[in-house]
């Protein structure tokens, strides 16, 4: 495996491709049905919980997927659950609000807003606005910090030493997530893609800073599963995410662009990194092949065709 500090200069795609499904290799069995929750997530979805429905998901989902140890987890949801006991669930609901309206440009006042949630610092609010706006926020936190160290040449390099990643500030969050910015920019501009997020980056920086720590799981081929040609992702309790769901929550943020199949395909293999490559066929979810998707040529589809290998995503 490459250095953080060599991946960082180097310019093969599939090098890149490769260090972002590492991520999955780390991911607990236990929270990939969580995780792919997650990365379904949506500001639509947000909008339509009322105060009671946000304090649960933040609880129940986001809280649990951000802080693992179980510890970590109990002293975070006590200052959590306080807006229930002081009777304050519309504050929180408030502060929900703010989040999906916000500017994702002002990156030091969405750190800010989300900071505003009782048990989320700067680590945990960043979490929280990667998974609503992935293009313009990475997750940051002490891994992300150490990998980022190991990088030689960076402008950065100064402030990064003297950073507490134990205890990230709300400036710091800034430096690390304009770095994740940049390097997602120069990537799809080197790649001539758009796939690549202050989110992607972020994961990659999460393997790196993990030093020796092996993954926690076999390889990530364990968490899928094929059902009659049909690649499906493994989730808690026997629940499967069709290839149709995959194609819908990898390209939640490309709608309304025109794609190429490459493109999709990148897009979809960086969400799901074992889906079956003979069914990545996006014309399956859009006028048809034989066997198509049962959403091809209806109000469900994923794409339009615009013509031979390039589609318009819905």
């Amino acid at each position: 495996m490459l250095t953080i500090d060599k991946l960082w200069n180097s310019n093969d795609s599939s090098v890149w491709d490769t260090a972002l499904r590492r991520y999955w290799d780390f991911v607990k069995p236990a929270n990939i049905a969580l995780e792919g929750s997650l990365e379904r997530l949506t500001i639509d979805h947000l909008k339509q919980l009322d105060a009671q429905g946000w304090y649960r998901f933040l609880r129940e989902q986001y809280f649990r997927w951000k802080y693992t140890a179980s510890n970590r987890y109990a002293s975070t949801t006590r200052h959590l659950d306080r807006y229930v006991t002081e009777n304050a669930l519309d504050k929180l609901h408030k502060i929900k609000l703010e989040l999906i309206s916000l500017d994702p440009r002002d990156i030091a006042g969405g750190l800010t807003t989300g900071q505003e949630i009782r048990g989320l610092g700067c680590a945990g609010a960043s979490g929280l606005l990667a998974l609503l706006y992935p293009r313009s926020f990475g997750t940051v936190d002490q891994f992300v910090v150490k990998a980022l160290r190991e990088i030689t040449g960076l402008p950065e390099a100064n402030v990064l030493r003297s950073m507490n990643e134990e205890s990230l500030t709300t400036a710091d969050g800034v430096v690390l997530i304009q770095i994740m910015m940049r390097k997602a920019d120069q990537l799809n501009r080197l790649f001539e893609t758009s796939t690549w997020t202050a989110r992607n980056i972020d994961k990659i920086l999460w393997t790196y800073g993990r030093g020796n720590d092996s993954p926690r799981c076999g390889k990530p081929s364990s968490r899928m599963a094929t059902s009659i040609g049909v690649s499906t992702s493994v989730a808690k309790g026997g629940n499967y995410m069709t290839n149709h769901e995959m194609f819908a929550s990898a390209l939640r943020n490309y709608r309304g662009k025109t794609l190429r199949t490459a493109e999709i395909e990148r897009i979809v293999l960086q969400a799901f990194p074992n889906f079956t490559r003979g069914s990545l066929l996006p014309n399956d979810h859009g006028q048809g092949n034989k066997g198509s998707c049962s959403c091809a040529g209806t109000n469900r589809r994923i794409f339009d065709k615009v013509q031979t290998g390039l589609y318009l995503v819905r």
